[in-house]
């Protein structure tokens, strides 16, 4: 099997088949067959168009024609404009013109007006910091009195010297008794040739799941260089 070129991500939202209504979001890694240029992935989230209200995730990889630079992920919350209350997901690859240092993810709520609609920001921000080993901090905090709960994402580095690393998400449960889930995020090698496969799991853990609006209250933990 071949060792080089592009791939793009594919999250899938599949149908557990059980009375709880649970689902299981798949993410692959499927090639591209392009070993040239730059590239954006997008997020979209589609209508499956069934009465049950489930929504399938589609993550693409836009060619983006820019072969230089560094680049920030900018993720955008866009209303559909539907009684539904859809929204769709938008995830872009943004130059930050600068070809050194390493850089860290930073994520970001900015509410866009006062309808309670609100824009994700991902930006990419340089971290000053030669060890490679970064933390992402998430955290959600739900609107209403139901409970809160905190999004943990970290990036922890596989203990080889390949430069591997593997990617964690965990929800815990901080309160509430209306259910609670764990979100399970593990990257799997597929062969020896260094392709791997992302794979996301929700994992109901027990009660109902209730639909609520969320916010996004962002704690950052990234160290920034001291000043002069």
């Amino acid at each position: 099997m071949h060792t080089t070129g592009v791939f793009a991500l594919k999250l899938t939202l599949v149908r557990v088949y059980d009375t709880t209504g649970v689902f299981a979001l798949k993410l692959t890694l499927v090639r591209v067959y392009d070993t040239t240029g730059v590239f954006a992935l997008k997020l979209t989230l589609v209508r499956v168009y069934d009465t049950t209200g489930v929504f399938a995730l589609k993550l693409t990889l836009v060619r983006v024609y820019d072969t230089t630079g560094v680049f920030a992920l900018k993720l955008t919350l866009v209303k559909v404009y539907d009684t539904t209350g859809v929204f769709a997901l938008k995830l872009t690859l943004v130059t930050v013109y600068d070809t050194t240092g390493v850089f860290a993810l930073k994520l970001t709520l900015v509410k866009v007006h006062t309808t309670g609609v609100f824009a994700l920001k991902l930006t990419l921000v340089k971290v000053y910091d030669t060890t490679g080993v970064f933390a992402l901090k998430l955290t959600l905090v739900i609107v209403h009195t139901t409970g809160v709960f905190a999004l943990k994402l970290t990036l922890m580095r596989v203990h080889d010297t390949t430069g591997v690393f593997a990617l964690k998400l965990t929800l815990v449960r901080v309160y509430d008794t209306t259910g609670v889930f764990a979100l399970k995020l593990t990257l799997v090698i597929v062969h020896t040739t260094g392709v791997f496969v992302l794979k996301v799991t929700l994992v109901r853990v027990h009660a109902y799941h209730r639909s609520l609006r969320l916010k996004t209250d962002i704690g950052e933990c990234i160290p920034q260089e001291s000043s002069p």
